[in-house]
């Protein structure tokens, strides 16, 4: 009983580190935040999204588990050992002609919709993050040619690799996004938890903390047998920890102005 406990406990907590990621520190995510009108419609938002998901989830096992279904009664039909394979393949096997052209360009424009989102952010961040703070002064013109140009970039190192993902034996495809959120995502979500959550964070500790958080997660994917979904958990943890203490023992270190956390907004 006590095995099942800990299991669904820490099944959950990793779920939660994980898609604790993306809405702490995911440009993507984070833009949609401010496009409402106040905080009471920032959390509708995220509520309809949660909603939302639900039927989602539901879809995506219950076509997993048709899929299962089928080949396992139809064994002669599977058409690649690559179990991320078998869905395409279906479709194009399967489906009649038209039916599997319509799923094939909604698969096109889902992909399309969510790639262009996630270049557009980089751009945005690069520009107003970066190279504003390098070339400050600049016209709007000019920053917005050079927008148009690393999302062209960005694009073409997204398909690169792609490709290289395609021609190399990298397993599931899902499972290494999730390694890779946890392992450059997990140390960002750390230092939002430190901006919210404590006044004594700094900048050394916090820096401090996402170097060491970020090495931590990378040595556990490397030597250890943990799972890749617990990496999540292992760079927002071990970022938090690393971060707080060593804010405390460099004080001096530039602090955010005061008002900022959770617990003086509350006040307010």
């Amino acid at each position: 009983m006590g095995l099942h406990t800990a299991g669904f406990l820490g099944g959950h907590c990793r779920v939660f580190l994980l898609n604790l990621i993306p809405y702490t520190s995911d440009q993507v995510v984070i833009q949609r935040y401010l496009t409402v009108r106040d905080e009471k419609a920032a959390a509708k938002s995220l509520w309809t999204n949660g909603i939302i998901t639900i039927p989602g989830i539901f879809l995506f096992f219950g076509l997993g588990t048709v899929l299962f279904v089928y080949y396992l009664t139809n064994p002669e039909k599977i058409g690649s050992a690559n179990p991320e394979e078998l869905l395409p393949y279906y479709i194009v096997a399967e489906l009649p002609m038209g039916i599997a052209g319509l799923v094939i360009a909604g698969i096109f424009a889902a992909s399309m919709s969510s790639l262009d989102s996630s270049m557009n952010s980089i751009s945005t961040a690069y520009i107003t993050d970066i190279h504003k703070y390098l070339k400050p002064g600049l016209r709007d013109r000019e920053y917005l040619k050079l927008a148009k140009t690393v999302t062209v970039i960005m694009g073409v190192f997204g398909t690169l690799t792609a490709v290289w993902i395609a021609a190399t034996e990298v397993g599931f495809i899902f499972d290494l996004f999730q390694k890779l959120v946890g392992m450059i995502g997990g140390c960002l979500a750390g230092v939002f938890i430190l901006a919210i959550f404590s006044q004594r964070a700094n900048a050394i500790g916090v820096i401090i903390g996402t170097l060491s958080g970020a090495g931590i997660t990378f040595m556990v994917s490397r030597y250890t047998d943990v799972n890749g979904y617990l990496y999540g958990a292992v760079g927002v943890l071990s970022c938090v920890v690393i971060g707080f203490v060593f804010s405390l023992i460099f004080p001096k270190g530039k602090s955010q102005p005061e008002g900022l956390t959770y617990k003086s907004m509350i006040k307010k």
